[in-house]
């Protein structure tokens, strides 16, 4: 166990204290199946080192990655010992051993994976991290439990609120998805309205509906979970023939994405399994076709019609954001 405080290697047998700091872990790696390191792990690249905002569900998905990639070392070193003893023992030269070895990682860091498929049990885990927090005694900041924009930001707190310039509206299905996305300033930097489907913030709702009906060509972007229905995020929203694109997870994208494949069992398929680096890919891709073809003065629907349900243009672009297909594990997301 490597201690998160001072670095120290803590054997298991010499107790839950760190030998060196007195630093006392939280998680039992035998019962838990987790270390204290791995979750501080997890935790710095959920906020990208404490800078952005996130939640549960992103702290949950770099776990697994944290996880993955721990299994995948131990694994592989375990191999390249392996494949250099038996090496030996046929050839009896110490340098071709050596050079098999390494060539063993080598080819397993091209083919990078891991073994662990399948994400562990979200329900485990959020009890795990709550109780590691109470543990860590330090309030996180950072971390979304609940909505917090329940008033309207004050002038010198927020001065660019009404002023950015609205490009787009943005409708999510859960409050806190808001909160996650403004927080981290991707309402600026897209130049976007963002609110729920329940008209959260409630003092963006009026304005919204205005910015829809006095301009028709006003884009409309939907993101929600894997099994949320697109068309319901619109209701309680006058549109006036704005055209209106659904960026959403699919159900079918847990089992074509490949850095969502792990999560197939996870309830609602939530949005935020996705890091806010990656949605913030996601916007940007979307935002950029959109004005492209705006621009050019085309359609946004495919000569063969598919990427229209229910008056709704479908934009699957999730593998394209989450780096799926590039055979690499998801950049700097990803460890």
């Amino acid at each position: 166990m490597k201690c998160p405080k001072c670095g120290n290697n803590q054997r298991y047998r010499d107790g839950m204290t760190c030998s060196k700091c007195r630093y006392k872990f939280a998680l039992d790696p035998k019962k838990e199946g987790f270390t204290d390191n791995q979750f501080v792990r997890a935790l710095r690249q959920a906020s990208q080192q404490d800078q952005q905002y996130f939640t549960f569900h992103q702290f949950f998905a770099a776990l697994y990655q944290q996880a993955k990639l721990t299994q995948w070392w131990i694994a592989n070193l375990a191999g390249a010992v392996l494949v250099g003893g038996l090496s030996y023992a046929i050839f009896e030269n110490i340098a071709l051993s050596l050079f098999l070895a390494l060539a063993s990682v080598g080819i397993a860091i091209f083919k990078r994976g891991g073994n662990l498929s399948t994400a562990p049990d979200p329900v485990k885990i959020q009890v795990l991290f709550d109780r590691w927090l109470r543990h860590r005694g330090e309030p996180l900041e950072k971390y979304l439990r609940t909505p917090r924009l329940l008033a309207a930001p004050t002038a010198t707190s927020e001065p660019d609120i009404y002023d950015y310039g609205v490009e787009g509206i943005l409708l999510l299905d859960q409050d806190i998805y808001v909160d996650l996305l403004v927080l981290n300033d991707l309402h600026s930097e897209f130049r976007l309205l963002i609110l729920s489907q329940g008209g959260y913030p409630a003092y963006l709702f009026d304005k919204a509906n205005e910015l829809l009906a006095s301009r028709s060509d006003l884009p409309v972007y939907l993101l929600h979970d894997g099994a949320t229905v697109a068309k319901n995020i619109t209701h309680k929203f006058t549109l006036a023939g704005n055209p209106v694109f659904d960026l959403g997870l699919q159900g079918k994208d847990f089992s074509t994405v490949r850095h969502l494949q792990p999560f197939q069992q996870v309830t609602n398929f939530p949005l935020d399994l996705c890091l806010t680096s990656q949605l913030r890919r996601l916007l940007a891709i979307a935002t950029r076709k959109v004005q492209e073809v705006a621009a050019d003065g085309g359609t946004y629907v495919d000569s063969s019609g598919d990427n229209m349900v229910g008056g709704i243009l479908v934009l699957s672009l999730f593998g394209e954001a989450m780096g799926d297909g590039d055979g690499d594990s998801g950049g700097d997301d990803f460890g």
